[in-house]
């Protein structure tokens, strides 16, 4: 049975700038999934400015970055080499398919966000 994604801090993988307080994960079916969202949460609004995850599971733990990030009403942008970055569900920054330029990007934008 494949483990849950577990966010550790202090390591390279989803990184945030600061966030606000927002609502609890209590609504997320299932304990164990609240219990990940609601530490997933406390290291964001704990402002470790990166998040480490080890998981098999990429969706499922982007799901759960998704959740919190709309609990939090905190924006989610995610980055891939494929598509570049963008604002999850939205349209791909320009120019922003090679790491260099998606961290070009990220420091233009202005505000809290969640970056995957």
């Amino acid at each position: 049975m494949p483990s849950d994604p577990i966010p550790k801090p202090g390591m390279p993988s989803a990184a945030n700038q600061r966030v606000v307080s927002g609502p609890t994960c209590t609504t997320l079916a299932g304990r164990a999934a609240g219990a990940k969202c609601e530490q997933l949460s406390l290291l964001i609004n704990s402002r470790n400015p990166i998040i480490t995850v080890e998981s098999n599971e990429e969706q499922r733990f982007l799901g759960l970055v998704e959740r919190v990030a709309e609990q939090l009403s905190v924006p989610l942008y995610v980055w891939s080499v494929t598509t570049g970055l963008c604002r999850s569900g939205g349209a791909v920054l320009y120019n922003s398919d090679q790491p260099e330029q998606a961290l070009t990007n990220i420091g233009t934008i202005h505000g809290d966000g969640i970056f995957y």
